[in-house]
């Protein structure tokens, strides 16, 4: 690599820090409900204005909550999570000290129109589309598990005082396996399902109420503060065709991501970007980038796709030595 390319790549870098660097959002729950302890899984809270988690003190069983977040429409595609956050408002609270803890989902899971009203502890007949204790879509669709389908590993934990000492915001801080969950969901959001709030059940008397998303106050619904970095967009070869996009961004038979931050007209860095003669990305057409090329052609690389037809083939061969021989 030659010394102009270190110090245009520096310069991408301290670019990518200042323009690119960490960002913090804050997104309210896509969905929320509770799994009712029940044989005949025909209860639900599809609309209610509360979920549950932890067991009744009148006996009549657990209560989990479900609860997920679009991550993907809140967070550009290629960031990469550093923090992930869950503030919930506990409106009603048992007398025993408890620990909630998080875990992930690992099967879709709906709402319905159900609504249990208030206080609602005790769930409403389950309506079409309702997750309950034995379905994830009522009346037709199964969990795997009664109770839900869920990791049994915990994403993060809260705890929660006895009584009116913890009525009022709980914080679920952020961990590296909240994080974790948080970066699949962004980089995979068909398998985003959430968040299941398992209470310790320990005394028969546990459970804790939280507001929901369907909460008529605002400021007591759910809310996941995510920070993300972002990478800096840089020049993307397609052929001898460069844009400026996110690494991600950069796909499909010969392209060629050149680097965060560097642009297409750098001559600091290169004197083109896409120059499909420097194979090697060094910055000189030399009699290296020759057999560097042939070595990733035999190998069928895409990156040897120069003329982007979508295949490697001996036509590719010499557009690059027309290019090679061209300088560029």
């Amino acid at each position: 690599m030659s010394m102009r390319t270190v110090i245009g790549l520096g310069l991408a870098i301290s670019l990518s820090l200042g323009a690119y660097g960490q960002s913090t959002v804050s997104i309210p729950a896509a969905a929320d409900t509770t799994l009712f302890q029940d044989t005949a899984g025909e209860l639900g809270n599809g609309v209610g204005a509360h979920f549950f988690a932890g067991d009744t003190v009148r006996g009549l069983g657990a209560r989990r909550g479900l609860i997920r977040f679009d991550i993907a429409s809140a967070v550009p595609s290629g960031a990469t999570i550093t923090q992930a956050v869950l503030r919930l408002n506990c409106s009603r609270n048992n007398s025993t000290v408890d620990v909630v803890t998080l875990h992930r989902v690992l099967s879709s899971w709906g709402e319905g129109i159900s609504d249990a009203g208030t206080p609602g502890g005790a769930g409403a007949p389950a309506e079409i589309g309702d997750a309950t204790w034995l379905h994830r879509s009522y009346p037709t669709v199964l969990w795997g598990t009664i109770g839900g389908d869920f990791d049994p590993a915990v994403s993060a934990s809260a705890s929660l005082a006895d009584g009116l000492a913890a009525v009022g915001p709980v914080v679920w801080a952020s961990t590296p396996t909240s994080v974790a969950n948080v970066q699949s969901w962004l980089d995979s959001p068909a398998l985003n399902f959430g968040w299941l709030l398992l209470g310790s059940n320990i005394s028969g008397a546990t459970a804790h109420r939280f507001d929901t998303r369907e909460n008529p106050t605002p400021t007591v619904r759910p809310a996941l503060t995510i920070t993300y970095t972002l990478p800096a967009p840089g020049a993307c070869c397609r052929g001898s065709t460069c844009a400026v996009v996110l690494a991600g961004a950069c796909t499909g038979p010969g392209t060629r991501f050149v680097g965060d931050g560097i642009a297409c007209d750098a001559p600091a860095i290169f004197t083109d970007p896409c120059c499909k003669a420097d194979h090697d990305q060094d910055g000189m057409v030399a009699l290296a980038d020759v057999f560097t090329f042939l070595n990733a052609w035999f190998a069928s690389s895409t990156l040897t796709d120069i003329d982007s037809s979508g295949n490697v083939e001996l036509a590719d061969i010499f557009t690059f030595l027309n290019a090679w021989f061209a300088g560029c």
